[in-house]
């Protein structure tokens, strides 16, 4: 993989990628204040849907990615024009999915026709 993919990941907010089929084992792992996020928001890890997960001072404490059925490895590629700006780690992703094709699918969600403008 790039070496651009697999820096430092301090500081970095984490990355949750879910498939719909495994967000309630995932939000099983969470505690309540998660739980009631993901419920009041009607998070259900739809393709592209994202949770911003804050804490208790408001500030972003992480990011829940909907990943749909979980068979599409592109499907990272609509975050980098939908999260606030930052950086970001890859915290998990669903199983079956290649973190080649995932990084893939985040630089090509990143890059933005500029120069020849």
């Amino acid at each position: 993989m790039h070496p651009a993919f697999v820096g430092k990941a301090g500081g970095a907010t984490p990355l949750h990628l879910v498939a719909a089929r495994d967000l309630s084992i995932w939000l099983g792992r969470r505690d309540n204040r998660v739980r009631a996020m993901a419920a009041a928001a009607g998070f259900r890890a739809d393709a592209g849907k994202l949770l911003l997960v804050t804490d208790l001072h408001g500030e972003l404490e992480r990011v829940v990615a909907g990943a749909g059925e979980g068979a599409d490895g592109f499907v990272m590629a609509s975050l980098p024009a939908s999260l606030p700006a930052g950086d970001y780690v890859l915290a998990d992703h669903p199983d079956g999915l290649s973190v080649e094709t995932l990084a893939l699918g985040w630089a090509d969600g990143a890059y933005r026709f500029t120069k020849y403008r």
